[in-house]
């Protein structure tokens, strides 16, 4: 069996996270097995965790997943809320980005966020107000924007202040090298 068959079986593939129950288990798999599996190997296994901006959408369930990520985010190994950001750039994708945004400020972890792949530059703008209203100075972030010369987001992180990760792809395509 080859290994894509045997993930896709095992449900770590494109696996639908449709309700709470299968959300617990996709991070219960990150700050568990994923970590266990990667000390077999002599890894030391980080990894953020939260609500992804496409399932924010599924109300029920987002509201289930933001009753049990306090628990995961403050497991072993975790270190940021993320990635998190809009998708669609729907009102709930806006509330559920503030409401973790909000997480990562009590728990005092960064955030790493997540650009949309349509409309990029008004969901790039909409997610830099968003975070400037809710006083990135106090987020615990370092300067690291993700990708290197792209003036304006540079620049974009330099106005802000603190940005962790700023996850932003040009013409929808994922960062090179």
């Amino acid at each position: 069996m080859r290994a894509v068959e045997f993930l896709r079986i095992r449900g770590r593939i494109g696996q639908p996270r449709t309700f709470t129950g299968t959300y617990v288990d996709y991070l219960s798999s990150i700050v568990g097995w994923e970590r266990f599996r990667a000390g077999q190997f002599g890894i030391r296994h980080y990894c953020t965790v939260g609500l992804n901006s496409k399932e924010a959408n599924n109300e029920e369930l987002a509201e289930g997943v933001m009753e049990w990520l306090p628990r995961f985010a403050l497991k072993e190994g975790v270190v940021a809320i993320g990635e998190i950001g809009y998708d669609e750039q729907t009102d709930l994708e806006d509330h559920y980005f503030r409401a973790q945004l909000e997480l990562a400020k009590e728990l005092e972890l960064p955030v790493m966020i997540h650009t949309p792949h349509r409309d990029k530059k008004r969901g790039t703008t909409r997610s830099l107000d968003v975070i400037e209203g809710t006083r990135p100075r106090s987020f615990p972030c370092r300067d690291r924007p993700q990708q290197r010369g792209d003036r304006r987001r540079d620049a974009a992180a330099r106005l802000l202040g603190r940005l962790l990760h700023l996850s932003l792809h040009q013409d929808g395509q994922p960062p090179h090298g």
